[in-house]
């Protein structure tokens, strides 16, 4: 038993008819783990500029519910839904933090679990999806990027899903001294060493109105994720210098047999023409490599993201 702090932070943007669901699943579970494991709970609702009564609804229904603490943060602009998480993470003072999308797609009835592991000292726990529900596209681009992540020999082994985790003040304080370099919030935790846990689970349909997240943005964020890493870049483009020469070289040499140990016409200047155009390729992709180096120390010793966003609050 502990009398430690557990905050609830959920994102919404345009979730109004949403509200009633999610306070009917929610409110019964944080009753049950205040009880459970003696926690100080607070549910922080971090709306990213809403353009309907999202706000407003969960506001009037909070304030009349018995024995919730909470607050809504609202962002005066829409920053995105991981920028979103991030800027109340940083926000937060609270000795663990439970992020959960607002339609419950990821059950709340999990956060028990993940609590129960945070107090036997895991500092990161993490809901593992062995079922989701997607489009075909977004299943095809997720194929896609996991192919060009293996060719680009990316760590995928901590497998983070952006729908629920829970966070301890270790890691938060971390994040804050330490921002990711991308806003792909889920995978960059992921991928720190924290000693972490995970839940299986099996990922719900949403009950009501339509997710926000789109094939467009889970390709934004596959990107980032593929290319936030400044130094990866550079080392691309050194491998593609030396994959050229090694290349060309098979060329040259394969012609230059044909032409001196099987006397195969070559046509005049083909041989030194080919091996003109891998020196220059190679050496323009070496001269990017390099540069993008001396580019990228400069990145990550000078460069942070902003550590707060404008805002408003209600308490309850």
């Amino acid at each position: 038993m502990t009398n430690k702090s557990l905050t609830i932070m959920t994102p919404v943007y345009n979730e109004q008819e949403n509200v009633d669901y999610f306070l009917e699943k929610m409110v019964p579970q944080i009753h049950n783990l205040s009880h459970l494991y003696e926690l100080e709970i607070k549910l922080t609702v971090i709306d990213n500029c809403s353009t309907d009564e999202t706000v407003e609804l969960l506001s009037k229904r909070l304030s009349g519910v018995a024995n919730v603490n909470f607050e809504i943060i609202s962002w005066v602009r829409n920053y995105g839904v991981m920028t979103s998480i991030y800027g109340g993470i940083i926000e937060s003072n609270t000795d663990s933090i439970v992020v959960i999308d607002f339609d419950l797609q990821d059950p709340p009835e999990l956060i028990g679990s993940m609590v129960e592991r945070w107090l036997d000292g895991y500092s990161f726990v993490y809901g593992s999806r062995s079922k989701r529900h997607e489009t075909v596209s977004t299943r095809t681009f997720r194929w896609i990027f996991n192919g060009i992540a293996r060719v680009l020999k990316i760590n995928l082994s901590v497998p983070v899903e952006s729908g629920m985790w829970l966070l301890d003040r270790n890691v938060v304080n971390d994040l804050i001294a330490n921002p990711p370099a991308t806003k792909y919030l889920a995978g960059a935790v992921g991928l720190r060493e924290y000693k972490s846990s995970y839940v299986k689970y099996s990922r719900e349909k949403r009950v009501h109105g339509g997710s926000k997240f789109s094939t467009k943005l889970y390709f934004g964020y596959a990107f980032e994720a593929l290319f936030s890493n400044p130094h990866r870049i550079a080392r691309l483009s050194i491998s593609l210098s030396l994959f050229t020469i090694f290349f060309g070289g098979i060329i040259e040499t394969f012609l230059l047999a044909c032409r001196y140990l099987f006397e195969i016409q070559i046509p005049n200047g083909l041989i030194s023409s080919i091996l003109i155009q891998v020196l220059s390729f190679s050496g323009i992709f070496l001269a990017l490599g390099v540069i993008g180096e001396y580019v990228a120390n400069i990145y990550t010793s000078v460069c942070r993201p902003a550590k707060t966003i404008a805002k408003f609050k209600i308490k309850g």
